[in-house]
This record gives C-alpha cells, structure tokens and sequence, in this order.
C-alpha cells in the first residue's frame, strides 16, 4: 500500500553482569586483593562496600568481591540468619538512579514468585542506604560462559540438555508472565548436572525506566550477542518468543564456539539480528544432528510468529529420539545399506553434473555472491557512473541460475562502509563477495574511457578468487561487454557452465547511444534518492534518455516509476492525473520495446491499480513480473499493496514478507510489511518492523507514518502526535498531543488539520480525511476523502484501518469506495 510523501519532504559489548560471583576468577581475585592501591575508583569501590557492610550488618557478612560489569558488582557474602554463603549483587549507581528504589524493588519482587529447580531463587532485596542490591544462592560450580571459554564447543549432548534446563526454568516464568530479557552464557550456572538460569528481572525493570533498548549511559539493555529482532529494534511489550530467541543464540554459541553474530560495534550487531540470515551451525559443526540444525534456524527466525511458541517446544524438537520402527541390522543388512550408499553417491554425483548443464541447483547449493558498489575513484561527479554500472553488473548475475546474489537494494547499503568483508559477507549470509574500483576519465569532446577493476574474494578467509582489470570506451556496447565479461568471469570462477539462454541474458546490449545510457543512469542514482528535488531530476534524465534513444526499453522503465511515484510526494511536480497517464504510457512503451523486463510489468502494474483501479490488470502484470523474475522483490511488494486493497490479507503478508526476505536491508519493503501485518491484526509485528525499517533509515518518514497509523488503531492519539510531530505534520502532532475533552484543544486540532498545505492538493485532501475520521470529525472526513478521490489521490487512505473503523458503516463512505472501484 503505497503512501510515500505522507509525513514529509561481537557479543555483548557491554559485558554487562558478568556473572563471575559463580566462581571467583583469578582476575577476581587479583582485583580483590589491590584494592585501595590503584587510585580513585578503588576508593570509590571501598566506599561502596563500607556502605554495604554497616547497612547489612544485622543479616550478612560481607567478605569479599568476586565480580564486577556494566551493571553491577557482586560480592560474596555470610547469610548470618542462615548460616549459608550468599552471592549480593549491587546495581551500579547510574544503573540505580535511572531504575529508581520503587521501580526496582517492584520489578525484582516478581522474581520472587518463580520457584522451579531450574530458576536460580531470589532470597532478598532492598535499598541498603542507597545502594539497590538483591540476594541470591552462591552456586558453587561455574557459569555456562565459564565451560565454553574452557571447552569452545560442547559436545551435542550436553548442549541439548543444557538448552532443555533454560527452557524449562523459562517455560516456568513465561507462565507466570515474567519474561527475562537477557538470556546468555553468564546467566546461565552450571551446578551438577544441571543448569540454572539468573537475574530475572532487571532487564525488564531497566527497560520499563528507560522505554527503549538503551541506558543513558550507552549500555544496552540486554546483551546485543544474544538480543532478539525485536529487543533490538527497541520493543517493549517483548513476550517469551524473544526469550526463544535469545535461547537459540546460546545454543549456537555451545555448538559453534562463537555466537550466531558477531562485530566491532553494538551497531553492527544489532543490525545483523535485524537483517541477517541465521547462519548454519555446520558450517563451523559439521556433525550437528540434522534436526538440531533445523530447529536452531527457526528459533532464530526473525519474526516471532515463525519461531516455536515457547521455550519447551524448542527443547521438545532438540531432542535424539530413536524411530519407533528402529531394528538392529545385521550384517547383511549393512551390506546392503553400504551397496546402496555407494549407489546413491554414485547418482548423486551424476545428478550435480546433469543439474550443472541443464537445470538450477537449489538454494543451498549455490554460490552466494554481494557485488559490492564499486568504488569512483574517478571525478566526484561521475559517482552515479560507479554506481550504475554496479547495478546493471548486479543484474546480469542475476540471470544465473547456478549463482546466488544478493539484491541490488541490500548491498547498496554497505556504500562506503568500512566494515571488514568478513563481517560484511556474515551479515547478508553470503560467502563470497564482488568489488571493485571505477575510474572514468572523459575528453571535452564527450568520449574517454572506462577502468574496471573487479575483485572476487572468498569473504571468511578474505582471499581473492579472481581479480582483472578491464578498459573500455565510454559507448554503451563496450561497457556492456565488460559487463558481461566479469559476469562469465564470476562464473568461470565456480566452474559454472552457462546455459544458452544465459548467455544470451548476460550479454544483451540494450542501447548503443553513449548519452541515452548515461542519462539513464543518472535517473536511477537520483530517483534512488527518494526525495522531491531527486525526482525532479530523475524525470528530467530519463527524459533525456528516452529523447536521445527511442527504443532504450529499460530507461522507459525509470522514466514510468519516476512519474508513478509522482503523486504521492506532497511537492509533485506534475497534477495527479497527468503523472498517472505519463507513467502509464512509459510502461506500455517499455513493453512493447521488450516484453521481457519484468521491472516493466511491476510499473505498468502500479499503474493500473494506482491510477486506473484496473485490479485484475494489475495483478496480471504482477504475475508476469513474478514469472520472468521470481526474486523481483519490487514485484512482491506491488502485489502485496494490490492484494491489501481487494481484502486478500493473508496472501498479501505472504508477498510482504517474500519481498523483505530477498531484500532485507530494505527500508520500503520492511515498511511495507508492516503495513501488511497490521490489516491481520499483528500489531506488535508491525510496529516491530517498522523500527527495523527506521533502523534502515532513520529519517524514513513513511515508517513514521504507519506508526501513527498504529497508534490511532490503538487510540492512543498522544502517541499518534508524538509520530507526527516528527514529519511535516508537526503542528498536527502537536496540537493532537494537547488535546483533551475540551472543545478548544479540539478546535485546535480541527483548525491544524485544515491547515495542511502543498504543492498536492488531493494528497493534502488524503491526508486531512485520515486524521480528520481519526479525530472523530466524520463530516469533514468525508469532505476531504470526496475532494482527495475527485483528484486521483487518497485511495489508499479510505482503506487504512482507522478510517474504516471510523467511516466503514456511513452509507456516504460506502458510496465513495465503491466510486473508487474498491471492494468493501
């Protein structure tokens, strides 16, 4: 559902709590024993522990401090009332003053109802003269972090048990409504033959002061390594999928050695739990049982619905169970089974060599390449130059069935990173990465030439493949050959046998005028943009283009997304009607030239629903899209929005969400997601990828919108301004976060809605109707959504949730969605 232009022009770094009170570390130790010979802070320190010791006098002794982090300092104490070992664990004060003595004991107490073998127990709590502390068991033995620091990898065994002990004590407090927030190796103790999980509690106490992921002192709450999606992109109503999650990523690191992700910065880690693929733990773990890999990749999936729905279930598909129809083989039966396993080896190898000739290999089983954007080394002003010839070298992998590459979109984020391959290639799940340099140099006359410096590296071991350097002129048939050598290059690499019909794809040539094609890519570098000044100078070069070469199919392509996505920024600069009509003959145009574009079908598709509400047009050119392109994400996400408006819900979060996986880095089609969730009523999910999508691009102003969509669904409308108060609708926002029961703050509001005002009267007319029927003003609603349809704009509108529950049973709103040719 389109809306652009609404709102406007390595593990746990923190180290937070490391759990060292479960035995005292030589460090700990060393540290204990210089106390007071290494300045200030040590001071400090022993200031802290006279306080504790004269305000815990009459209950415990306390001897010594046996851990230190991010969040607090532990100490070993004399329960003297018991006569046991305790271990006491401090808050930091700056922790301690953001949680508040109320807040924290009121968090803290709900730890106290959990009583399960594996839940490490709180014995006490309290303000002891300032000082926030709880109680808890000295375990003697040591922490999970501990074991795997000695051992790296555990055997599958002992992991698998480990992981059912976390998922029951969690299990145990997800009943009682308590989800922990920060599962990891250093909460995790090791006594016996059994685990037990700590610290309860505080995360979610620290979570509900602050109201995001972050103290004011930069820590985060929780431990990036092990931070679910959701608990990165800042939710707070976190339920116990999120605990799955984080349960998941422990279990990978006893297997792996290493957790799922890892990187220099929090940043980064965050964002890989955000978009990344779960990595195969065989990759590092050959021998992991099967199906211990396929429930770690869906407790790792990213949205919560797709992972199991409790911790138990995921221990349940952990566990080595013997078939029920298991009998003993004797030795004839063996060598059978060894008979028919060189057979089957044998078929397996010719089947590879058959597939390499004449069919696509699976997922799995191919190369997945990221081409990079290579580097202007060139003049400043040819960076769109780079920049093109990246994507239409992109596009000609692409057409490889026997290569796997990432999308143009995702890797175009990675621009000017700095970030090492490895991690670069860890983040988008791919193994090798293509790059490389572009230096342009043009004579007065409008000829020159082109260096192309290619490199292929194997990404895990940063080692080189393949690198060459090609030159050629500044005609479009000599850069298209380069293209095409790199492309046959790339798959001479793998041993890759093109097939005809893809060598013929990669090396098409599709125009011959020098200025057509570099006006073409200038279009694409400024309709990438996506702001008003970008598209006034992307529907200029396109222009330019199709001017210079008639027959160019590909720049009539960006010429109709350029015009189609016109009407919806409110400073477009052509009247609605004329954008549509413009964008329309674009496509056809582009059609006719070459019927095998699909991004040509997705722009005629947008067309028809947006502008001629020809549905079953529209989704005729979605499907063609679909057919000649599968992994056309643009093409997903159009149909999506098209399916959202004829009522097709559930299809539609299945394009949404097949978009977003094959572009994951991708603002717009993670906002676009969420639009489809919240009409299934997953509003929790929506608003969790909507803060993917801000993750993505902060000042994203479509994110910001549906977020206040999503309010005003709740009826919260001081949350609804608070969104809009960031966009171009401020005075809206704000007036709306004043308003109470009084008829002058709604007037107010009334008269601030009145006062939207742009270059697009039927988008400002939409967006008057929207916040008007939010609002409860039903008349003037009504009014704008009549003058927003008269014009062209607004469709998208009638059909937002709060409008139709506001207007849906008006006999007046009825009429104007089906003159909208909309289905009610």
């Amino acid at each position: 559902m389109n809306f652009a232009g609404w709102g406007g022009s390595a593990q746990d770094y923190n180290n937070n709590d490391r759990q060292a009170y479960v035995r005292p570390s030589r460090r700990a130790w060393l540290r204990y024993s210089l106390k007071g010979c290494r300045g200030s802070t040590l001071l400090g320190m022993n200031d802290e522990v006279d306080r504790l010791t004269e305000a815990l006098a009459a209950r415990y002794r306390i001897d010594r401090e046996i851990g230190a982090g991010g969040m607090a300092t532990v100490y070993l104490a004399h329960d003297l009332r018991h006569g046991r070992e305790v271990a006491i664990k401090v808050l930091r004060p700056d922790v301690a003053g953001q949680l508040g003595a109320d807040r924290f004991l009121r968090e803290i107490a709900v730890t106290a109802s959990l009583d399960h073998p594996n839940v490490l127990p709180l014995l006490d709590s309290g303000d002891a003269d300032g000082l926030l502390y709880y109680v808890m068991p000295f375990v003697r033995g040591e922490s999970l972090r501990d074991r795997i620091a000695r051992e790296r990898q555990l055997p599958v065994g002992d992991a698998v048990q480990i992981t059912r002990d976390i998922s029951e004590a969690l299990t145990h407090a997800h009943a009682r409504g308590v989800v922990h927030r920060d599962v990891k190796p250093d909460n995790i103790l090791l006594s016996g033959n059994h685990a037990r999980v700590a610290d309860f509690g505080i995360a979610r106490a620290l979570t509900e002061a602050r109201g995001n992921t972050m103290t004011a002192t930069g820590a985060v709450v929780g431990s990036p390594a092990y931070m679910s999606p959701e608990q990165a992109a800042g939710e707070r109503d976190l339920d116990g999928r999120s605990d799955v999650y984080a349960v998941a990523c422990v279990l990978y690191e006893m297997l792996a050695g290493q957790p799922p992700f890892s990187g220099p910065t929090q940043e980064s880690l965050m964002r890989q739990h955000l978009v990344a693929p779960p990595p195969d733990v065989t990759q590092l773990r050959p021998l992991v049982p099967r199906h211990v890999t396929a429930a770690l990749t869906r407790a790792l999936a990213k949205s919560p619905a797709d992972r199991f729905q409790s911790p138990v279930q995921f221990a349940d598909a952990l566990q080595l169970e013997r078939p029920a129809s298991f009998t003993p083989l004797g030795s004839r039966h063996v060598r059978i089974l060894a008979i028919g396993g060189v057979l089957m080896v044998i078929t397996a190898i010719a089947t590879v060599a058959i597939r390499n000739r004449t069919a696509s290999p699976t997922a799995s089983e191919r190369p997945l390449v990221v081409v990079l954007p290579f580097r202007n080394i060139g003049a400043a002003e040819d960076e769109y130059f780079a920049d093109g010839l990246t994507e239409e070298i992109t596009s000609r992998l692409t057409t490889i069935s026997a290569i796997g590459t990432i999308s143009r979109t995702t890797a175009l984020s990675y621009k000017g990173s700095t970030k090492p391959l490895r991690q670069i290639a860890r983040e988008l799940g791919a193994a090798y990465i293509l790059e490389g340099t572009v230096r342009t140099e043009r004579l007065p006359n409008g000829t020159g030439q082109v260096r192309v410096t290619p490199e292929l590296v194997r990404a895990e071991s940063d080692t080189p493949l393949w690198t060459d350097r090609f030159t050629a002129g500044l005609a479009p048939g000599e850069l298209f050959t380069v293209q095409a050598q790199i492309a046959e290059r790339v798959a001479s690499a793998f041993n890759v046998t093109l097939l005809e019909r893809e060598r013929r794809a990669i090396r098409r040539t599709e125009t011959e005028n020098s200025e057509a094609h570099t006006a073409y890519l200038l279009g694409r570098f400024h309709l990438a943009k996506a702001t008003e000044a970008g598209l006034v100078e992307a529907i200029a070069t396109f222009q330019r283009a199709v001017a210079s070469d008639s027959m160019y199919a590909r720049a009539y392509v960006g010429l109709a997304d350029a015009y189609g996505s016109a009407p919806f920024f409110p400073g477009s600069p052509l009247p609605t009607s004329e954008a549509y009509a413009r964008a329309a003959t674009a496509a056809r145009r582009a059609i006719a030239l070459d019927s095998t574009l699909a991004d040509a079908h997705a722009s005629l598709g947008a067309v028809l629903a947006n502008a001629e509400r020809n549905w079953q047009g529209a989704e005729r050119e979605y499907d063609a899209a679909l057919r000649l392109d599968p992994g056309n994400a643009g093409a997903r996400s159009g149909r999506s929005a098209l399916l959202l408006r004829l009522h097709r819900y559930r299809e539609a979060v299945v394009d949404a969400e097949t978009a977003v996986q094959l572009e994951p880095a991708s603002a717009g089609l993670r906002a676009a997601y969420a639009v489809a969730l919240t009409y299934v009523g997953r509003l929790d999910d929506a608003v969790a990828a909507q803060q993917v999508a801000l993750t993505l691009r902060p000042d994203f102003f479509v994110a910001r919108v549906w977020l206040a969509e999503i309010a005003a669904i709740r009826g919260d409308l001081h949350a609804m301004g608070r969104e809009l108060t960031k966009l171009s609708l401020a005075p809206v926002g704000r007036a709306m976060m004043a308003m109470g029961t009084d008829a002058s703050s709604r007037r107010a509001v009334v008269q601030a809605i009145k006062g939207i005002k742009s270059p697009n009267a039927g988008l400002d007319a939409a967006r008057q109707g929207w916040l008007f029927a939010v609002i409860g003003e039903t008349g003037l609603a009504l009014d704008a959504f009549e003058a927003a349809t008269q014009g062209g704009s607004g469709i998208s509108a009638l059909q937002f949730p709060s409008v139709q529950r506001a207007l849906g049973k008006l006999p007046r709103y009825q009429a104007l969605v089906r003159n909208a040719g909309l289905p009610l």
